[in-house]
């Protein structure tokens, strides 16, 4: 099977120590457009984990995601229309108890689970890759076939605010994200092209 490249373009706002969980509030955009097979979606996560809202081409509302590359088989998500343009949604990502000692990574939206993965961890279980991602993907191609040039971004979207952005540090106490402790970064895929001014706002 080929190896293949999402032609994407992301901001990505990390943590350098390690978490037990990453949160905060979105306000989804008031509109979007996107090319046929495209998608936009705005998570947190840590590790392999990836959890947040995203939509897609054809679509008009907005649904959750969680996701791992670590957990064989995961593709969990709600209905498109769940959320619509403009919403207020706070996404949470953390590793909580399950059950007596056992603790499992949780996604939460609006406070509200949607979804537990299956592995099972320690109260002292840490991960590193904390994050917010900002991102959206055109197209995939094989990467011995990536257009040169590439063609015209076609995904469009009103501005995606973010606030309240924390992680639970390793002592379980959440701490604001900031610049002392951040350094947000936009990136694109694939690589060795020009890549469009990206804007972050509401950090």
């Amino acid at each position: 099977m080929a190896d293949t490249v999402e032609y994407a373009k992301v901001v990505r706002i990390p943590v350098a120590n390690a978490v037990k969980g990453f949160s905060t509030d979105l306000k989804l955009p008031s509109s979007f457009s996107i090319d046929a097979g495209g998608f936009i979606n705005f998570h947190v996560g840590f590790g392999d984990y990836e959890c947040g809202i995203s939509t897609a081409s054809g679509q008009s509302g907005w649904r959750w995601f969680a996701n791992s590359g670590a957990v064989s088989g995961t593709d969990a998500g709600g209905n498109f229309g769940e959320f619509k343009n403009s919403d207020s949604v706070n996404i949470r990502l953390e590793s909580a108890v399950h059950s007596g000692s056992v603790y499992k990574v949780k996604f939460y939206v609006n406070n509200v689970l949607k979804h537990t993965f299956s592995p099972s961890y320690t109260s002292s279980t840490t991960f590193t890759g904390g994050r917010i991602v900002l991102g959206a993907a055109q197209a995939t191609y094989n990467v011995d076939a990536i257009p040169n040039p590439l063609p015209a971004w076609k995904i469009l979207h009103a501005q995606v605010m973010t606030s309240n952005t924390k992680y639970k540090n390793t002592n379980g106490t959440w701490v604001t994200v900031n610049s002392s402790n951040s350094d947000p970064k936009p990136d694109h895929t694939p690589k060795n092209r020009t890549m469009d001014r990206l804007h972050l706002v509401g950090q």
